[in-house]
């Protein structure tokens, strides 16, 4: 975990920047960044826009600035991702102030968190993480289940499963018989999926060795 332009005293108010390294260091931050703090990140959102025919709208995402107040948050251990809701507190021209929205707070992503009062446990973990030196992972692993597959980094005593990725048919519940097949396009976009993942979690400069293997 990186701590940038840190401005923080035990029981006084205080802000830092932090960059998220490891999944551990996303679970650490579950547990210290509570209702009532003030996180600012870059996120994105869907805006629809109308069409010159006045009839047809078309969508694009737009990036933005977000400072939220915590309400809550929730921890994904699948994706290693930390999700933040809250009621945003500055205006901008697609969220409004007192809104809620969703932050989603990813490795290698800095976010500003600010607390009103600094606990002196709080600092101590949040030291403790940058002064924790990062196993780099030697392999990648990508394992195909039936209905998803996993992307897993291993490095030295260390295993960590990066993402998971599931097909349309389980997102919404559902699973298909055995006696039939996923169409050639549902599986294309599977894989898609499957590919768009591991290049977000894999930096292929370090990471020299993959494997990718199946139940079937």
């Amino acid at each position: 975990m990186k701590l940038k332009e840190k401005d923080f005293t035990v029981n006084q108010m205080g802000r830092v920047t932090i960059i998220p390294e490891e999944s551990d260091d996303l679970w650490i931050l579950y547990n210290i960044i509570n209702p009532g703090d003030y996180v600012t990140a870059d996120t994105s959102r869907k805006v629809h826009h109308q069409l010159n025919d006045g009839k047809n709208t078309t969508a694009s995402r737009v990036r933005l600035s977000v400072r939220l107040k915590v309400t809550c948050r929730d921890f994904d251990k699948d994706s290693s991702t930390l999700r933040i809701q809250g009621r945003n507190l500055e205006p901008n021209s697609y969220v409004a102030v007192g809104s809620f929205h969703t932050l989603t707070l990813e490795c290698n992503k800095p976010f500003e968190l600010h607390k009103k009062v600094w606990k002196h446990d709080v600092i101590e973990d949040l030291q403790e993480r940058e002064n924790h030196k990062v196993c780099p992972a030697k392999l990648a692993v990508t394992l195909f289940q039936q209905d998803h597959a996993e992307i897993y980094l291993i490095g030295k005593g260390v295993t960590a499963m990066v993402s998971k990725v599931e097909t349309s048919s389980s997102r919404i519940g559902g699973r298909k018989p055995s006696s039939s097949s996923p169409s050639s396009n549902t599986k294309n976009v599977f894989f898609r999926e499957v590919f768009a993942a591991f290049i977000k979690h894999v930096d292929l400069n370090k990471v020299k060795n993959t494997v990718i293997a199946s139940e079937d």
